[in-house]
């Protein structure tokens, strides 16, 4: 199964494009249950569930039927229901007026600064696009159980194949990872 994160770097004041889906509400039932990145959920707290974007993104969403803003922090993975872009809290789904399903926009506010270099994932970039939805067809293109993230760096959607350990000693390749269209013994640094 491919793991997909999109990480964005650096990304405040980039003017990347919105993104627009349809925005659902946690159910009460989640509350005080530990979220994907450790949190309870609180319905208090304007946070959200995106599929990928990095837990501590700042995401402001507006709901397009009515033109409220409000900024969430990302703490859960979700939604998992198909046709869906976010889940808000209560909170911020009360913020908004939504009360169920609503069509939104999302813009990127904040995330965080850069990918972690302690040596226990290797990064190899394989493409940069100036647009998400290019960037997002290349992560798809990966081949099954390859682990893809998208970094937005100076403007531009970097696409990496990442490793979940870093090459052994004299090995040119990381294991695990292959590229299409790569040549063979492309160098793979940590």
């Amino acid at each position: 199964m491919l793991c997909v994160f999109v990480l964005l770097l650096g990304a405040a004041g980039l003017g990347a494009q919105d993104l627009q889906g349809v925005a659902s509400v946690y159910g009460d039932q989640f509350t005080g249950r530990k979220t994907s990145s450790g949190e309870l959920y609180d319905p208090t707290k304007f946070t959200a569930a995106h599929r990928t974007l990095p837990f501590g993104s700042q995401v402001e969403v507006t709901n397009l039927s009515n033109g409220l803003k409000t900024t969430v922090t990302v703490t859960d993975r979700g939604p998992w229901v198909e046709g869906r872009l976010i889940d808000l809290s209560r909170a911020a789904a009360q913020a908004l007026k939504i009360d169920g399903l609503a069509q939104v926009s999302l813009r990127l506010v904040s995330g965080p600064a850069a990918p972690p270099v302690d040596g226990s994932r290797v990064y190899l970039q394989v493409g940069a696009y100036r647009s998400l939805a290019h960037a997002q067809a290349r992560l798809a293109a990966l081949d099954p159980g390859q682990s893809g993230e998208i970094w937005v760096d100076q403007g531009l959607y970097r696409v990496y194949v990442v490793s979940s350990s870093a090459p052994p000693t004299g090995s040119p390749e990381a294991p695990g990872i292959r590229v299409q269209g790569a040549p063979p013994g492309t160098r793979v640094a940590p």
